[in-house]
Order: C-alpha cells, then structure tokens, then sequence
C-alpha cells in the first residue's frame, strides 16, 4: 500500500515539474510577462515588452499567426511528401516491369539463337556456347541494374514516410510554442530531387541480337568470327536506362530547342494567329470559320507537326491565363474538351495565383514560391518524360511526369478569354 502511494507521488511530482517546465518556457525572463509574440528577425517567441524594447524594430507577429503560418507550410511540406511518395511508387513499378521485360527478352532470344545455333556447323556451335554465356552475363548487369534503382527508391520511399510520419506528428502539436520549436526551417523538405529517366523498348532488348544471329546463319564459315564479333558489340549496346541525363538546367534545356508553329487549321474560331504562327490571341471578334477540324468549345490550338524527339519550348503569356499541354491528336476530329480532361492530354494551367497540373480530369494543385510569365516545358516521347518550368533567368521545375506515350504527339496552347481585356501567348 505504501509502495502504491509513492509511486503516485512520484507521479504527480513529475507532472507538476512537467507543466512547470511548460509555463516557464511561456514566461519572459527580461519581463515576467506571457510570451505572446514571435519575432521573426530572431526566431523566436516573445512578450508585448520585448517588441519594444530589445526587438525593437524587428518584424513580430502573434504567436497565433506565427502557429498558423508554420501550419501552412507543415502542410505544403507533407503535400510535397506525399506526392513524390505516390511519385516514386510508381517508378518502383516501372522498373519492375522493365526488369520482367529484359528476362522475357534475354530468355526469348536464347531460345532463338540456340534453334540457330543447332542449323551451324560445329564451329558455330563452339561460339554458340560463347553467345549464350554473354547473353545471361547482359541480363544479369541489366536487371541488377533496375535491382540496384530500385533498391534506391525503395530507400528515398521509406526515408519519405518517415518525413510524412513527423510532419503529420507536427499537425497535432496544439501547442504554439512546442509546434514553432519542433518544427524547423532546415526540416523543410527541399524541391523535387532528380528522378533517373527510364526507357522502355517494347519488351524487345535483344531483338537486335536476334537478327544478327540469324544473318550469321546465312554466312559461309570462313566469314564466322567476323560476324561473332559483330553480335558481341550487339549484346554490349543493350540498355535499359538513358545514359542521357535529363537537362537540368535553363542552358541546357535550350540545346533541345526548336521552332514551332501553331496550325490555324485547329484554332478555335475565336483565336488570332500572327508573328507568322507562333504567337495566339483570344478574339471575341473571330476570324477563322468554323469546321469539323478546329476546335469549337474551349479557345485551343495545336502545333503543326508532331513531336518526335526530345524537345523544349517555352511559352511567354499575359492576361488571365494559359494552358500549356501535350496532347494526342485524333485523325477525323478533335477532341472539344479541355487541356487535361482526358486521358489524351497532360496539361498545366498557368494563371496569376500559382500553377496546376491536369491530367484525365484529376486537378493536382503545383507549388511554387512564385508564378512567372514565361512557362518552359520538356518533353521526351522516347523515355515518356514531360517535365514543366518556371522561367526567368533560370528554370525552376514546377511539375514532372514519367509515363508511356503510345502515340504521337502535338505541343498544345489554350488562352482564357476575358471581357476585361485580351491574353496573348507567344512560343519562343
């Protein structure tokens, strides 16, 4: 009983000391006053006296405020968490297919090169032993190369929960102080890291191998050790990953660079095309008739010719806003819904608030610590990557996207027409 009745002291004592401590820490030294400020100029919590006495001119704000603007970003900060959580799952998907994909192939061309094999005479034969030993060494350095990726995702994933786990624990702090100590600025996550570019080729990474294998088939023997040589370079050129980096920066974004012009034969009826096709205005008057090819719903217009290769643009808009997208094309008639509705399309708005990123009608909401004028985008049809910048002197990447295109594609521009004046958008 006695033992019972202490260890309940002991208990209320450490509460006492527990709340104590808290109630200090909420009292000024200098003042002996409730610490209801925070200066932001020193970063930390003060009294009514202290801003204006030793934080004198300094930039103070309530506690309550100061609470809620660290709740915004605790917030943002998790937004961000969360998407390249949901960001880098996906790649970890990617890569398991690419992984299933270079078996199936290795494994395919195995089996057709030993039916070719056995048609050779016994000195084929001889390097038909060699052939198979090289293929099963690419597959093992290929798929313990998406291993080793994926390794790493699974890593930054892991490391990311657990940012989401403590930003979340952040949320339920209630109490102003404890929250602004908890959370600091360094513990901000920072922008998007760079993501490894992944290219897929149809699940035939040796088919080259093959037909080398078979024009060897057709050749006299004396001609064999050249051709072997010639499947050996073969076998060495397979890769699943780019050794291309993706640019990174504004300099080396421009060396993709390429003229581009608007087609009018797609514009919508309410559109003025001039500076010979490359700069679109909304027109209430309109100049272009109506028929089955152009747009007639939403104020859009496609580029002339399809993007084939690797490309960057950028587009430079005032007024009310822009989107710029890239969208499949339909041979008898466009699609009339906007940027993004479908599946078709990936688009971002661009407007005076900030950015937004659509894609089969799911609205992502882009942060930025500012919007621009001028929006540059990247696009590589080959490695399905499609990356949006803000533009001034540098390129700040707003969104990016990791997909398959399947088909061909066409650089997009839609301008949000207004009666308070006109929005313009111009391709440079």
């Amino acid at each position: 009983m006695q033992t019972g009745l202490q260890q309940l002291g002991q208990r209320l004592l450490g509460f006492h000391k527990s709340t104590h401590h808290g109630l200090k820490r909420n009292i000024c030294s200098c003042h002996n006053a409730m610490k209801k400020m925070f200066c932001r100029t020193d970063q930390q919590p003060v009294c009514h006296l202290c801003t204006v006495d030793g934080h004198r001119g300094h930039e103070t704000v309530s506690l309550e405020a100061e609470s809620m603007n660290r709740q915004k970003r605790v917030k943002e900060s998790l937004q961000r968490v969360q998407h390249r959580i949901q960001s880098r799952e996906q790649e970890v998907g990617v890569l398991e297919q690419e992984a299933e994909a270079i078996r199936q192939s290795a494994d395919e061309t195995m089996r057709d090169s030993e039916t070719v094999i056995t048609e050779l005479l016994g000195f084929i034969k001889a390097k038909g032993s060699s052939l198979k030993q090289q293929i099963r060494s690419q597959k093992t350095t290929e798929v313990s190369r998406v291993k080793e990726q994926q390794k790493k995702l699974k890593q930054e994933i892991a490391e990311l929960k657990r940012k989401d786990a403590e930003l979340k624990q952040l949320l339920n702090i209630e109490d102003h102080t404890e929250l602004i100590l908890s959370h600091s600025l360094q513990s901000e996550l920072s922008g998007p890291a760079a993501s490894p570019v992944i290219r897929t080729s149809q699940n035939r990474y040796f088919e080259d191998v093959q037909t080398a294998v078979s024009e060897a088939r057709d050749r006299l023997k004396e001609t064999t050790g050249e051709e072997w040589s010639k499947i050996s370079a073969t076998l060495r050129s397979v890769d699943v990953l780019l050794q291309r980096a993706e640019p990174s920066s504004r300099d080396e974004l421009l060396k993709y660079s390429h003229p581009l012009t608007l087609d009018p034969n797609t514009a919508h009826a309410n559109l003025h095309l001039s500076n010979q096709g490359r700069t679109v205005t909304d027109s209430l008057s309109g100049i272009f008739s109506n028929n089955s090819g152009r747009y007639s719903s939403c104020h859009q217009v496609l580029s002339k010719d399809s993007v084939t290769k690797p490309l960057y643009w950028e587009v430079e808009w005032t007024g009310s806003g822009i989107i710029v997208a890239v969208t499949y094309k339909n041979r008898d008639r466009l699609d009339q819904g906007g940027f993004g509705a479908t599946a078709d399309s990936w688009a971002l708005n661009c407007y005076g608030g900030g950015y937004e990123f659509r894609h089969n009608n799911v609205v992502t909401p882009v942060f930025s610590p500012g919007s621009s004028s001028t929006v540059g985008v990247f696009v590589d049809p080959r490695a399905g990557v499609l990356s949006f910048y803000s533009v001034s002197e540098t390129a700040t990447l707003l969104y990016r996207v990791q997909t398959a295109f399947t088909r061909p594609l066409y650089v997009g521009i839609m301008v949000w027409g207004s009666f308070f004046g006109s929005t313009t958008a111009t391709i440079k």
